[in-house]
C-alpha cells in the first residue's frame, strides 16, 4: 500500500508542475508577443512626439520646431517619423553637421509611413508630394541607439521638414 499511494502522490505532484509549467509559459508567451512580428507589439503612444523629437532632432542639431507631429518606435533601437516647421533654415546646418545631400529617390523607401500611423500626421503625410524636395541623410546615434540613419526632406517652397530615422 506504501508503494502504490507513493506512486499516486508522484503522479499527482508531476501533473501539478507540469499544469503550473504550461500555465507559466502560456504567460510568457503573451507578455512576449509569441507569434507575432517585432513591430506587431510596438506601441507608438509610450514615448511622446515631444521625446522623439527631442532625441533625434533637438539635441543632435540644437534646434526647436513647431507644428510638430510624429510617431514611431523606441524599443530595442527606433523607427521615427517626425514633420515639423524647425526654427531655423536646415540646409546649411545639415551640412555642417556632416549630413550629405542625397536625391530624393535614393532615400525615398525610409519616408514609407505604416498605415496605422498615419492617423498621427494632419494633413496626411506625404512627402513625395514635396514639390521641391531638399534631402540630407547620415549614420546617426542617440538615446535609442548607437547606429542608426537619419533622413531629413526639407520642403524648399513651405519650410516644412520631414524626418525619418531608423536604427537598432
Amino acid at each position: 500500500m506504501l508503494g502504490r499511494s507513493n506512486t499516486i502522490g508522484f503522479a499527482r505532484d508531476r501533473t501539478l508542475m507540469l499544469t503550473i509549467g504550461l500555465c507559466i509559459s502560456m504567460a510568457f508567451c503573451i507578455s512576449s508577443g509569441c507569434g507575432r512580428t517585432k513591430t506587431d507589439d510596438l506601441d507608438d503612444t509610450v514615448t511622446p512626439v515631444a521625446t522623439l523629437f527631442q532625441y533625434t532632432v533637438a539635441e543632435p542639431l540644437s534646434i526647436t520646431a513647431t507644428e510638430l507631429q510624429g510617431s514611431g518606435h523606441t524599443w530595442q533601437g527606433y523607427s521615427v517619423f517626425l514633420r515639423f516647421r524647425p526654427s531655423q533654415p536646415l540646409g546649411k546646418l545639415l551640412v555642417t553637421k556632416g549630413y550629405a545631400e542625397t536625391p530624393l529617390k535614393a532615400i525615398a523607401g525610409g519616408f514609407e509611413l505604416e498605415q496605422r500611423f498615419q492617423e498621427r500626421f494632419s494633413p496626411p503625410w506625404c512627402p513625395r508630394g514635396v514639390k521641391h524636395p531638399r534631402c540630407f541623410t547620415k549614420e546617426a546615434s542617440n538615446r535609442w541607439t548607437t547606429g542608426g540613419v537619419d533622413n531629413y526632406l526639407l520642403d524648399e517652397d513651405t519650410g516644412v521638414v520631414y524626418f525619418c530615422g531608423q536604427g537598432i
